[in-house]
C-alpha cells in the first residue's frame, strides 16, 4: 500500500491503483460532478431496472419444479423409462442431474 501497487503473492506481479481521475465515472467515489449529471444516471439506472423486470416477466421458466427446462440435457421419455423403474419424479430428475453433471447423458 506505501507504493500504491497491488502485489500478487505467487508471481509478484505489481499492478499499481488507479488515481480517482483514471477511474470511470462510474466507479469515482466522488459521484456525479452535477445534479445534472446525477439525475440523468439515475434516470438511465430506472430505465434499465425496468427493462430487466419486463425480461424477467416474460421468462417462460416453468412453475412447476419437476418440469423439464429446455436447457436439460435429458428427455421426458428418459425420465418416463425410470420412473417406471419404481423412482419418483423427484428422484429421477436428481439422478439424472447427478448423471449429467459427471458424464454426458
Amino acid at each position: 500500500m506505501r507504493r500504491n501497487v497491488l502485489v500478487i503473492g505467487t508471481t509478484a506481479t505489481e499492478t499499481p491503483f488507479l488515481s480517482e481521475n483514471e477511474l470511470p465515472d462510474c466507479a469515482r467515489l466522488s459521484g456525479p460532478h452535477s445534479e445534472a449529471e446525477s439525475s440523468s444516471a439515475m434516470e438511465m439506472e430506472d430505465q434499465e431496472l425496468a427493462k430487466a423486470l419486463e425480461e424477467s416477466s416474460q421468462s417462460t421458466t416453468p412453475t412447476d419444479p419437476n418440469a423439464l427446462l429446455p436447457t436439460d440435457k435429458f428427455t421426458e421419455k428418459q425420465v418416463s423409462d425410470l420412473i417406471a423403474l419404481g423412482f419418483s419424479r423427484a428422484q429421477v430428475r436428481i439422478i439424472i442431474y447427478i448423471k449429467c453433471w459427471f458424464t454426458d447423458f
